[in-house]
């Protein structure tokens, strides 16, 4: 069943050591002094983990989750600096994190599949991402909002099946996703200043349109491989040396 750990008003740490599987959900919510989190032993849980609205908590770790069946949810933590992921694999829905003020890395190394959207809204201290695994994302891709993120490195990820969407991150310089072929809806990148490179020379596919708006930074765009647009091209207020227009299908 569910493991549902919500609104203590004196709880401080959460450790379960001896904790494999969840058949439900895991879910930890408004607790105002939980300031850590440790299930060293936890494997697996069915359907959601949910790590919200606790705003003195510092540090999340699960250091053995693999599987999560259907989503993952990590936010407003507002005091979250330490997210330890490291063996995750699979999320069957949306992973979220969102709001987390504190959190300057995010760091999933064996994440390989997202069956739904993938989010990263709004946390103030992040400055890198570091997915290196991931594969598949089966809804949307969204970056958004993050003003300290400085890159977005996606180097084995192949297919986006929603929109792909990175905006208002001020100190975004690159985006590198070398291996990725395909995305199911439009693909956006709007209002990222300092973004000088997006490189996705192996993308062959938007399911829908391609829209550069407000990256006055932005000089190189290479979509060499890219065969079908499904939607329209607009190009606005960007910097004037976009080779994008050489790479795009006839029409």
């Amino acid at each position: 069943g569910t493991l549902r750990v919500a609104s203590n008003p004196k709880l401080s740490s959460l450790l379960l050591p001896g904790l494999r599987a969840v058949g439900d959900s895991l879910e930890i919510q408004e607790n105002p002094a939980l300031l850590r989190v440790e299930t060293p032993g936890l494997e697996t849980v069915d359907s959601a983990f949910v790590v919200s609205g606790n705003p003195v908590l510092r540090a999340v770790a699960a250091s053995r989750l693999e599987r999560v069946g259907r989503f993952v949810e990590i936010y407003p933590n507002t005091a979250l600096s330490d997210l330890d992921l490291p063996a995750l694999r699979f999320v069957g829905g949306a992973l979220t994190v969102e709001g987390n003020d504190a959190l300057s890395e995010l760091r999933l190394p064996s994440l390989e599949e997202v069956g739904g959207g993938l989010n990263v809204d709004s946390n103030a201290a992040l400055e890198a991402m570091g997915v290196p695994a991931l594969r598949t994302v089966g809804g949307f891709f969204d970056a958004e909002a993050n003003p300290r993120l400085g890159a977005v490195d996606l180097p084995s990820l192949r297919d986006v099946r929603g929109d792909f969407e990175v905006r208002e991150n001020p100190l975004l310089r690159s985006v590198d996703a070398a291996r990725l072929r395909e995305i199911g809806g439009p693909l956006w990148f709007q209002d990222n200043p300092a973004l000088s490179d997006l490189l996705l020379p192996g993308l062959e596919s938007i399911g829908g349109g391609l829209e550069l708006r407000r990256n006055p930074g932005l000089g190189n765009v290479d979509v060499r491989a890219l065969r079908s647009l499904g939607g329209e091209l607009r190009i606005a207020e960007d910097g004037a040396r976009l080779p994008v227009q050489r790479w795009l299908p006839d029409g």
